[in-house]
């Protein structure tokens, strides 16, 4: 298992924090082996200020090395509803799945260049939407939320409370 590190995770419901914990242990059940999974770290942070403060609602860093990187940040707005912290948190381990996979990864000698899937984009020029790994990752949210419910095996009454529709 992944080494989890919880930073304001605390300051939310019990309820939530349970919801929380279970899809991040879905998500890297589904896109790592347990031998990956026992190299990675992460530190999740969970700031009601983010967006106040960033106008973003979440964030993933890697904290080590450039290429399959195993420690990352990730950032979440815990001032948003549950529905909205969960597609986020999907939507930033999508992002540890491409960093730490070698998916992607930032050129070196090149600033704002980005190699997604043996393609580059310099992104200086590009819309944030057209980046196709927030393309993934957006879309990938949804879907991981989706597979976590039925996987879960919710009620109706709790997946319409903790989905986005």
């Amino acid at each position: 298992m992944a080494t989890l590190n919880f930073k304001g995770l605390s300051s939310l419901p019990k309820e939530e924090q349970t919801h929380i914990k279970s899809l991040i242990q879905y998500v890297l059940d589904k896109f790592f082996t347990k031998r990956l999974q026992n190299n990675l770290e992460i530190h999740l942070v969970f700031d009601k200020d983010l967006f106040q403060r960033e106008r973003i609602y979440g964030d993933c860093i890697w904290e080590d090395q450039h290429y399959k990187p195993r420690e990352f940040t990730v950032r979440i707005d815990s001032s948003q509803k549950l529905k909205m912290i969960l597609n986020t948190l999907a939507h930033e381990l999508t992002h540890v799945k491409q960093w730490a996979k070698g998916e992607m990864f930032e050129l070196q000698l090149q600033r704002k260049v980005y190699r997604f899937r043996k393609e580059d984009f310099n992104t200086r020029n590009m819309d944030y939407w057209d980046l196709p790994w927030e393309v993934e990752a957006h879309g990938r949210a949804v879907t991981l939320l989706i597979q976590w419910a039925i996987h879960s095996k919710f009620t109706d009454k709790v997946a319409n409370k903790l989905l986005i529709q």
